[in-house]
């Protein structure tokens, strides 16, 4: 729903600023582990507000996005997120 907070899991998010030693192979140390490069998520075309897209703690090369649905009508959209003009695939999400 329009507010809600909602988590993207992805891989291929390049560079962060770790929360403590990485090390290959092994999971992300704990804490927040930002992506360096600039980022952005739309969902439609509306841009979402991020709380949080870095590195997965605990997990092995898996990052994920916190943000929160904009402000749309009812219906079915699709979700892009740019990290240093990357841009992701385009999975869709339904907003109620």
């Amino acid at each position: 729903s329009v507010g809600d907070e909602v988590v993207a899991w992805f891989t291929g998010g390049g560079p962060v600023l770790a929360a403590g030693p990485l090390v290959t192979g092994a999971p992300a140390p704990a804490g927040l582990s930002w992506v360096t490069g600039n980022y952005s998520v739309t969902v439609g075309t509306v841009p979402a507000h991020v709380d949080y897209i870095g590195l997965t703690s605990g997990s092995i090369g898996l990052y994920q996005v916190n943000f929160v649905v904009p402000q749309l009508a009812k219906g079915t959209y699709a979700v892009q997120i740019n990290i240093a003009g990357q841009l992701s695939n385009k999975p869709v999400m339904t907003v109620k």
